[in-house]
């Protein structure tokens, strides 16, 4: 599959079951984590750093539609806030959303802040421990402002935690995506991974 326009560039399609996108901008990768959740998903993985935000949205609706369903979205920092945004206008094509690392929202983000109360996927926006006091409040108006969110923090990390932890993000976000807004921690114990 390609992505239909020139700034959009797949650099991963593999595995089988529900399709999940990930998507990357030219941040570090999270090759690891791809990896452990290719045995139970269909990870199609697009870098789109180079795409404005026009281009990057259509071409990105395009690439997903491709799938044929609606799918799981997991999004590096660098593209949250835009994710965020295409969730909100495409609820039928994102039917679950994971942020990993995103940036704390703040008063600037007032105009997206007051739209994140409509969105209708479930969101799990994952955070470094080493980052917890770093601007906290920015970063529960994710849990506070989206009604079907949830906020964990992966132990001893930071913004890098998918290279950091790749084994606690992947479970993190396999469960998520599979039970979606009935998440808690894992489905397996009640333990979060240390």
């Amino acid at each position: 599959m390609n992505a239909p326009h020139k700034h959009i560039r797949m650099l991963e399609d593999a595995g089988q079951g529900m399709p999940v996108v990930f998507l990357q901008s030219s941040e570090p990768t999270a090759a690891k984590v791809i990896e452990a959740l290719k045995p139970n998903f269909h990870v199609v993985t697009f870098d789109i750093s180079a795409a404005g935000t026009a281009d990057g949205e259509s071409g990105l609706l395009s690439a997903i539609a491709k799938l044929g369903t609606s799918v799981g979205v997991v999004a590096s920092s660098a593209m949250a806030t835009r994710v965020l945004k295409l969730a909100l206008a495409h609820p039928d094509i994102i039917n679950a959303l994971a942020l990993i690392s995103p940036p704390p929202l703040t008063a600037a983000d007032k105009e997206l802040t007051a739209e994140l109360v409509n969105m209708k996927p479930p969101v799990l926006a994952l955070f470094g421990s080493r980052d917890a006091v770093d601007n906290a409040e920015g970063k529960r108006v994710y849990r506070q402002t989206i009604p079907k969110s949830h906020m964990m923090f992966v132990y001893d990390t930071d913004g890098a935690m998918a290279e950091q932890r790749p084994e606690a993000v992947a479970a993190a976000l396999r469960d998520f995506m599979v039970v979606r807004e009935g998440f808690l921690v894992t489905t397996k114990s009640g333990k979060i991974y240390p």
